[in-house]
């Protein structure tokens, strides 16, 4: 929240010191502090952690959840009603860290829990055409605390388990990732830094540098790309919607979300609707899910998350846009979990049928293992990557598969 919304009244009977530890504490001076870091790429408990001692973290805390409780008492109830359910991220606290569904109607009232907590936190993450869902991670160094270590994993959807595949830090250096998407037309995963483009390889965990951004905050906090291959991206600085040219980075001013965005955020395309989704959050636990005019950039209410107190981080939509069978008809054939360790499933969508499957090495070599029952069992090829050929009744297609 880069603007103080709490009544001066509020503000006074809050104090405006406190004492701890023989120190006087300025509310005041946090809350200005809080608000210059609010732009920040960073979640709203780093911030605090990193730039905070324990008794002004104290005090600011109690001024934020008196500030969640008026935005609660005084925001009029919204019933928006979406087509899918999100799989979220709550990286709020780092006592909860719940991954889980949010239910595609308003009022948002539960997070319907898969782990809690997720034993990493991720800052954005996206589903690919197989159905799996990659996220990119920010933990503090364990040795140094700072630069953060950054990896893209994926998430199982059933359990939270959580696989690495790559080290980003190593990409992106001490920037910290805010966006991670994938681009159905092209099957390209890109993710985004504050200022910096990327395209991911997630089959070996690589990542390559596009270009920069040069929106006019210069914090992009997330990038989202809809089932027509166009990408979108916020800037939590100048809290305006962007157009994006994946080829070059560039960013082209759309206009005003009309939210003042702040930390980290999560948004989301419906692969039935090509609508874009966000979790736009503005701190201190305040915030809700707005749909977006893609060619004005103005942000509709769809429902409050305020009493749910989170920071959705990752919000993603599990589904393959309609892109026509004939042409894409790869889109079609779900393969999970991908990377797999044992064993892998096959599904057929859009009513295409499976009909039969070949494992290949990268040497183009038949590993002579079939599919029964829909299933292939990969647990004793040795770790690598394999090229399933897929006979289907819309045609013969092949699919990338990494064996961990």
């Amino acid at each position: 929240m880069k603007k103080t919304t709490i009544s001066l009244a509020v503000l006074i009977s809050t104090c405006m010191f406190f004492q701890g530890y023989g120190q006087e504490v300025n509310l005041e001076d946090c809350i200005q502090r809080y608000e210059d870091l609010s732009g920040t790429a960073l979640s709203e408990h780093d911030v605090l952690q990193n730039y905070f001692n324990s008794e002004e973290r104290e005090l600011l805390s109690h001024y934020l959840e008196q500030q969640r409780l008026e935005a609660i008492t005084q925001s009029p109830m919204h019933e928006g009603q979406l087509s899918h359910t999100f799989y979220v991220h709550d990286i709020r606290s780092t006592g909860n860290l719940t991954f889980g569904t949010l239910d595609g109607e308003a009022p948002f009232d539960a997070i319907n829990t898969i782990i809690e907590p997720l034993s990493a936190t991720c800052f954005a993450g996206d589903f690919d055409n197989t159905g799996t869902l990659y996220a990119l991670t920010t933990e503090p160094d364990p040795v140094n605390g700072f630069p953060y270590v950054k990896d893209l994993v994926t998430i199982d959807t059933t359990d939270g388990s959580v696989t690495v595949i790559g080290d980003m830090s190593t990409y992106m250096g001490q920037d910290v990732p805010t966006g991670l998407t994938f681009d159905f037309t092209t099957n390209t995963m890109y993710a985004t830094t504050g200022d910096v483009l990327f395209e991911v390889d997630y089959v070996n965990g690589t990542a390559a540098p596009i270009g920069s951004f040069d929106t006019a905050g210069g914090v992009v906090i997330w990038l989202e790309i809809d089932n027509n291959g166009n990408a979108f991206a916020a800037d939590i600085q100048d809290d305006s919607f962007y157009s994006v040219d994946l080829d070059t980075g560039n960013a082209t001013l759309i206009g005003p979300l009309g939210v003042d965005i702040s930390f980290a955020q999560g948004a989301a395309i419906d692969p039935v609707t090509n609508t874009l989704y966000m979790a736009g959050y503005q701190g201190g636990g305040v915030g809700a899910i707005h749909s977006i005019d893609k060619v004005t950039g103005v942000a509709t209410l769809i429902g409050e998350t305020t009493p749910l107190d989170v920071e959705l981080a990752v919000m993603s939509i599990e589904g393959i846009p309609d892109l026509g069978v004939e042409d894409n008809s790869r889109f079609y054939i779900k393969t999970y979990p991908n990377p797999v360790t044992t064993e892998l499933t096959l599904e057929g969508l859009a009513g295409i049928a499976i009909e039969e499957v070949s494992v290949f090495d990268v040497l183009g070599r038949n590993m002579g293992i079939e599919m029964i029952n829909s299933k292939i069992n990969f647990s004793q090829l040795p770790r690598g990557i394999y090229i399933l050929k897929i006979n289907t009744s819309e045609g013969v297609l092949s699919q990338k598969v990494v064996k961990q």
